[in-house]
């Protein structure tokens, strides 16, 4: 009998510690919170004070946190580069796997710009949107769109002076392409990526008298319409400040396969383009 009543005793023990067992918060300067966490969402994690169950709840930022041990062994360990918004967990054998189960917000999937400075034949704005393609966000679909605009004082080659107003063309790019982050893992809050995209632009515009046509100086129109398509290269800088936040500078050097005003063709022609993005991930 003092047998049986010293294992319930055990087992009455057990079950309390396992009940109230603490987890540990270790945070990115070192400190370490003794806690009961209660939920993991997107932002914050929220906890109890170990020492303190039944008084008030406390939250911190995720991003001030390196990882969470539990009772049973497992670990939550947050990527510090806030390319994933969940974090990995490691199973009682210590291998590492992936687990999003505990974030609430989901992995961002997409972003979305404003492009306030666009350079290509003019100066311009635009918008973009972002989408990973793969699991690990390393290579994603983009889809730049800018409206550029430029005006040009231009010249009647007939009269052999300056037209009397100066002309404003405007051109409408379309440049869906892949982007390949190759720095994606890094602690590096900037990342670098590289990748083609393909460059459709239409509108109008006004070749020189050298290229247009057969070269001669007949060309007495300001504005003709104008068809570019052709692919570019393109090398970006992209800052993630925080989970939602981006930030990106993009360069682009490529060539027109097509470049016609008018209907008539100009050959190969460069084109290049720079543009400032601020966006928003989700």
């Amino acid at each position: 009998m003092r047998t049986k009543g010293f294992l319930l005793t055990i087992i009455i023990l057990l079950a309390a510690f396992t009940g109230f067992a603490q987890d540990k918060i270790i945070k990115k300067n070192g400190e370490v919170i003794l806690a009961k966490v209660s939920v993991i969402n997107q932002d914050n994690v929220v906890f109890k004070r170990y020492d303190n169950l039944d008084g008030p709840e406390y939250s911190i930022p995720k991003a001030d946190v390196a990882r969470i041990k539990y009772p049973n062994g497992t670990e939550d360990i947050f990527e510090e580069d806030n390319d994933k918004i969940g974090v990995k967990r490691h199973d009682g054998a210590g291998t590492l796997t992936d687990n999003h189960m505990h974030n609430e917000g989901g992995v961002p999937h997409n972003i979305v710009s404003l492009i306030p400075l666009a350079l290509t034949d003019g100066v311009g704005v635009g918008a973009s949107i972002e989408h990973i393609l793969d699991s690990k966000g390393v290579v994603n679909f983009y889809m730049p769109v800018m409206v550029t605009f430029q005006r040009d004082q231009n010249y009647d080659y007939i009269t052999g002076s300056n037209a009397s107003t100066p002309t404003t063309y405007t051109m409408a790019y379309f440049m869906p392409g892949v982007k390949i982050y190759t720095n994606l893992n890094t602690r590096r809050k900037m990342k670098f990526s590289i990748g083609p995209s393909m460059v459709l632009g239409v509108g109008n515009g006004n070749p020189s008298n050298e290229t247009f046509g057969n070269g001669q100086a007949t060309y007495t129109s300001n504005s003709v319409s104008r068809f570019q398509l052709g692919v570019m290269g393109n090398i970006g800088f992209n800052f993630f400040p925080t989970a939602h936040v981006y930030l990106g500078l993009d360069y682009g050097l490529g060539f027109c396969l097509i470049n016609d005003y008018g209907g008539v063709s100009q050959g190969y022609t460069a084109i290049e383009q720079f543009s400032l993005k601020i966006g928003y991930r989700f």
